[in-house]
């Protein structure tokens, strides 16, 4: 398959999303769109989401659990791909980090790469409409972000067992090597649900919440991006996790107990927990 073809299908969906986002020049999002066609996997990404591979080799005693990352997130935790991106969208001033660690300490553009957020791909001639808190410190003439994805294919082989497909505020709430554990020594049943939960888990353990604590918890009023200090940030969900989405593909070749075909489990985060995604029925409906 030709790669181009997920590079199309990104560059058309950041011209959709920029079209519908109209004046709205501070909202983005991630991407990650995989697939498996004739045992080969293919994945493009913009942004921290992840799929991460789980693999047993070996055979007896021997048999151990190998967790590879198949692609990767464009975070700016990373400060050589802080380096990289600079050097590359801003040759002439690739040394000054305070723009990009500007970012990273607002935690609101925390990736390198992502769909939208049309103020830091374009100069704004007008900056009176924007924010204070929302303002580079630095002037720019050249993009600070890109849409471009990374894109990778892989020929999948009789010991790749499970891919996990996660969002980055589900891969912010548990390691990959953690969730590979989990779907590797879990039932099969219900496994997405699982992880999406133990991520909530994780991420209201952070704040000294306990999980019925987090669920209880209000939805934000404020959008990606508002200014944290206007309202006590703590009383609402958004102050402990990001949206969370997961998805775990299973080995078709592998059955439950029963002898069943396994069926594909997603599941989002939302307001009350989580609940199962509409990519279930899909997936399930045109595997039937």
């Amino acid at each position: 398959m030709n790669m181009n073809i997920l590079m199309q299908a990104v560059a058309r969906l950041e011209r959709a999303f920029m079209e519908s986002a109209g004046r709205n020049i501070f909202v983005s999002s991630g991407c990650l769109i995989c697939f498996i066609r004739r045992g080969t996997l293919y994945a493009a990404n913009v942004g921290d989401s992840r799929a991460v591979l789980g693999s047993l080799k070996g055979v007896g005693k021997l048999q151990r659990l190998v967790v590879k990352q198949m692609v990767r997130d464009h975070n700016l935790r990373d400060g050589g791909d802080i380096q990289e991106q600079l050097r590359r969208l801003q040759p002439d001033t690739y040394d000054n980090l305070h723009t990009c660690l500007f970012l990273r300490d607002k935690g609101l553009i925390e990736t390198t790469r992502c769909i939208g957020y049309a103020y830091l791909k374009k100069e704004i001639n007008d900056e009176s409409e924007i924010p204070i808190w929302e303002r580079v410190p630095l002037r720019f003439t050249r993009p600070l972000l890109t849409s471009q994805p990374d894109v990778y294919s892989r020929i999948l082989s009789n010991s790749d067992k499970f891919i996990i497909f996660g969002s980055s505020g589900f891969w912010k709430g548990i390691s990959n090597k953690d969730a590979a554990k989990v779907v590797n020594t879990s039932p099969r049943d219900g496994i997405a649900e699982r992880l999406a939960t133990l991520a909530l888990q994780n991420g209201a353990k952070r704040r000294g919440r306990t999980y019925s604590q987090l669920i209880g918890l209000p939805k934000s009023n404020q959008i990606s991006g508002s200014d944290i200090r206007l309202h006590k940030y703590d009383q609402f969900r958004s102050a402990y996790h990001d949206d969370i989405t997961v998805v775990v593909y299973l080995d078709n070749n592998r059955s439950n107990r029963a002898g069943v075909m396994l069926e594909m489990n997603s599941y989002s985060g939302c307001d009350d927990g989580f609940q199962q995604s509409e990519f279930t029925n899909f997936y399930n409906n045109a595997n039937a």
